[in-house]
């Protein structure tokens, strides 16, 4: 059966983005996100969420990757499909900082525009 964050990954992929798309999957880095997005100069980690949870299922070592990344001016963002939102999936953009805090950036029921707020 596959993961949630399987079947929003394949969505993305269908929006044939430009630039340089990849999935990682890692087993020795901990915390890694699964997507890294290369486009127009600019490289974005994004962490695939697919579910309704209030703290997103983030695990320490995912919350700790993105704020060493932050903190190295990195861009990285989590990328949320709402299942409690069902049927109307909304898609959500959070960021982690310091002190250790998710915060909420960005909303919207298109994941083409959800996609396209990362590349700002």
């Amino acid at each position: 059966m596959k993961k949630p964050e399987n079947n929003l990954w394949q969505r993305i992929k269908k929006l044939k983005l430009k630039g340089q798309l990849f999935r990682i999957e890692s087993n020795t880095i901990n915390g890694i996100p699964d997507v890294y997005w290369l486009v127009n100069g600019k490289s974005i980690w994004i962490e695939l969420k697919s579910n309704g949870v209030k703290n997103l299922g983030l695990s320490k070592y995912q919350i700790n990757w993105h704020l060493s990344h932050h903190k190295n001016a990195g861009l990285s963002f989590i990328l949320r499909e709402d299942l409690s939102q069902r049927p109307c999936s909304e898609y959500q953009i959070f960021v982690v900082r310091e002190p250790r805090d998710v915060h909420h950036a960005y909303s919207s029921l298109k994941l083409i525009d959800a996609i396209n707020f990362l590349k700002k």
